[in-house]
């Protein structure tokens, strides 16, 4: 028997395509990382020559004392780059962390409303809604009689009439109904590029 199904909500946008503006963005800043690794290298190996000399007694009689000087303030420079591009990525990272958390708060929000329309849609009962969440969720008939403080019977009763209005045979149906609805909502929606279609 199939199972009636709706289309997704207006509510529940698709992922947004990334712009191509975000991918040049993105390698800017790549550019500019390897840049200031690059430079941070440099500056340790001439450091690490400097102090391996002087470690070991080796006169650098052919380098100026400016250019030494120079070493040592490059080594500088290329430390505390290393702590500001530190600072700036982890500032990155967690605004995308905080980001992805967001997003995922909404959809879990609008997911939710979507599971409520679809029941409406099945015309439960209020009594009913809440079980069919806890069915999607993975609780036993006896695992939802001691939440809602009835009996297991009462439960069983109860998930056959979801079953019977919504087409669906099984709670594991029920919960594979759910997680496609959710995969589908969510699955951006992608047209190619100009370039691509020549």
């Amino acid at each position: 028997m199939e199972y009636r199904r709706i289309a997704a909500p207006a509510e529940v946008k698709a992922v947004p395509k990334p712009k191509s503006g975000s991918k040049s963005a993105w390698r800017n800043h790549v550019a500019a990382l390897q840049s200031i690794v690059i430079f941070q290298v440099f500056c340790t190996v001439l450091f690490l020559g400097k102090t391996l000399s002087d470690l070991l007694g080796i006169p650098l009689y052919f380098l100026p004392w400016s250019v030494l000087e120079t070493i040592e303030l490059l080594a500088a420079l290329g430390m505390l780059l290393g702590v500001i591009s530190g600072m700036l990525l982890f500032r990155e990272g967690h605004k995308r962390m905080m980001e992805a958390e967001r997003r995922m708060n909404a959809a879990a929000g609008e997911f939710h409303e979507h599971l409520l329309s679809q029941f409406d849609e099945w015309e439960l009962t209020p009594t009913e809604k809440d079980i069919a969440l806890y069915v999607v969720k993975g609780f036993s008939n006896l695992e939802i009689a001691s939440l809602r403080g009835t009996t297991e019977s009462t439960v069983k009763s109860q998930v056959s009439a979801i079953f019977r209005k919504s087409g669906v045979n099984s709670r594991q149906q029920l919960a594979t109904w759910a997680v496609e609805d959710l995969i589908e909502a969510l699955t951006p929606t992608t047209e190619p590029d100009s370039a691509e279609q020549v």
